[in-house]
């Protein structure tokens, strides 16, 4: 389908509940419209500005910065390995917590569509997933520029990080086709979810190293964002591959999308009537 294709608008009551597993497929190719989509969505927001959608990795960059600085100087570590631990660590936040408060929202910014045109409803999340993809390449630029300067211990293992982003983007499906429909039925949890999100940002190790905290360090453990962090960071920054974290991120991806399915094609055809 293309963007000149008319979309045929359909009643509410005319809608017929589709197999999730059919949906999919069909979610799927219908890529270029979702791609289009979501590549519309950054160039309206940044219409009109004269670095466009080079502002991502300016802001990326002087965030980077200001912490590495400030942060930089209370740690025991070298000055190159924070900064690539910090930088990786928080474009990797930033990706992963985008996901989430788009999540929250992906069926209730998308009422319009749903109401009106007969569309998988899971377009929906792959644009918003494709958006974050977007910013996560923009903002990756920094990261290259760092890892010129501070290469990694192995280069073979670093390779291990293109996988693991794989697995993210897995990740952010399920995350957001699950939070989205609890999130059309009860708003509240919109907040929630933005709410522990921002909280766990300090108690992930991004800004901090576990090992300069001691025993506090190992906490950091019981937090599942240090694992999808730590499957890209690790082979990036120690030259290792966290099988452990790995072990702990693929579990959680099988209980995700299985939860979300379920989710999703349980209450599939009461979405219309939550956004």
């Amino acid at each position: 389908m293309s963007l000149t294709e008319p979309v045929v608008a359909t009643p509410v009551t005319a809608k017929k509940s589709k197999p999730s597993v059919l949906e999919l497929s069909r979610s799927i190719s219908l890529w270029r419209f979702w791609s289009a989509l979501a590549w519309q969505d950054w160039r309206r927001r940044y219409r009109r500005s004269m670095l466009g959608a080079a502002w991502v990795l300016v802001s990326f960059a002087m965030f980077v910065g200001v912490k590495i600085l400030i942060f930089g100087a209370m740690t025991q570590n070298e000055i190159g390995f924070f900064a690539l631990w910090l930088s990786i660590g928080f474009l990797i936040w930033t990706y992963i917590s985008s996901n989430v408060v788009e999540g929250g929202n992906v069926f209730i910014s998308s009422a319009r569509w749903i109401k009106g045109a007969d569309l998988p409803y899971l377009i929906y999340v792959f644009q918003s997933v494709a958006r974050s993809i977007i910013q996560f390449l923009l903002a990756l630029g920094v990261i290259v520029a760092l890892l010129v300067f501070f290469p990694p211990p192995n280069a073979l293992i670093a390779l291990t990080a293109v996988p693991a982003m794989l697995v993210l983007v897995l990740n952010a499906i399920w995350s957001q086709t699950f939070l989205g429909v609890i999130c059309a039925r009860h708003r509240d949890l919109v907040h929630l979810s933005q709410t522990i999100v921002r909280l766990l940002f300090f108690l992930t190790p991004i800004l901090w190293v576990p090992s300069d905290f001691g025993t506090f360090g190992e906490f950091a453990v019981y937090n599942p964002f240090t694992h999808y962090i730590a499957i890209i960071r690790d082979p990036l920054v120690l030259g290792t591959i966290p099988w452990f974290s790995w072990g702990i991120v693929c579990a959680l991806t099988v209980l995700g999308s299985v939860a979300a399915y379920l989710v999703f094609a349980i209450n599939r055809r009461r979405i219309v009537f939550w956004v």
